[in-house]
């Protein structure tokens, strides 16, 4: 029986360095391999979505987002 590699004996840094090299196309995928893979990925993964934000601020919008603050 072949032996499957450690992933989460891996160090941060070695995690850290292995994510540098993950095209951005391959980034979510690569988040999902493991809890290691995931924090090593948190920088970068917030920097390519979410250094954006946009906001629509039409009424309808407004609406829900009022609804959505009332539910508890």
């Amino acid at each position: 029986m072949e032996k499957l590699c450690n992933f989460h004996k891996l160090s941060p840094e070695v995690l850290g360095l292995i994510a540098d090299h993950v095209v951005p196309e391959d980034l979510f995928n690569f988040r999902l391999v493991c809890k290691g893979f995931l924090a090593a990925t948190n920088a970068r993964f917030g920097e390519r979505y979410f250094s954006e934000i946009r906001l629509r601020c039409t009424e309808d919008s407004l609406k829900a987002f009022v609804d959505a603050a009332k539910n508890p």
